[in-house]
C-alpha cells in the first residue's frame, strides 16, 4: 500500500462526527498543508512527503506516524486499533454523561410530575 492509498483510507475511515469525510480545506486548517498538496498526495503525484507532513497528518487523523510508513498489515491494524479506541472513548463519554444527567432528570420528574 503506497502513501496515497494510506492517506485516502485515513480520509475515508477517520471521518467527522457526522460521518462525512474531511475536506482538503479542513485538513489544511488542522495541519497547515495546502489543499493542492493534499490533492497531489491523494492522487500519488506527490509520493515522498517530509516527516513534518507525515506527523501533521498523523496528528490530524489521530494515528501514529508509522501508519503512513509501515507495511500494509501493520498500517491496517493500526487504523483498526485507532477506530476501536475512538469508539471506546465515545462509549465511555456517553456513559459518564448519562450518569450525570439521569439523576437530574429524576429530580425534575419528582419536582414537576407530568399531569395527564
Amino acid at each position: 500500500m503506497n502513501f496515497a492509498s494510506r492517506l485516502n483510507l485515513a480520509i475515508q475511515t477517520m471521518t467527522k462526527p457526522d460521518g462525512n469525510e474531511f475536506t482538503a480545506q479542513e485538513i489544511q486548517r488542522g495541519t497547515g498543508i495546502t489543499p493542492s498538496y493534499i490533492g497531489r498526495l491523494r492522487s500519488g503525484q506527490a509520493n515522498n512527503p517530509t516527516l513534518k507532513v507525515i506527523r501533521a497528518l498523523a496528528c490530524f487523523f489521530d494515528v501514529p506516524s508509522s501508519y503512513f510508513i509501515d507495511d500494509v498489515a501493520s498500517a491496517h491494524a493500526t487504523l483498526q486499533q485507532t477506530i476501536t479506541s475512538a469508539t471506546l472513548i465515545q462509549d465511555e463519554f456517553e456513559l459518564e454523561f448519562m450518569k450525570r444527567v439521569l439523576p437530574i432528570i429524576r429530580d425534575l420528574r419528582q419536582k414537576y410530575p407530568l399531569s395527564m
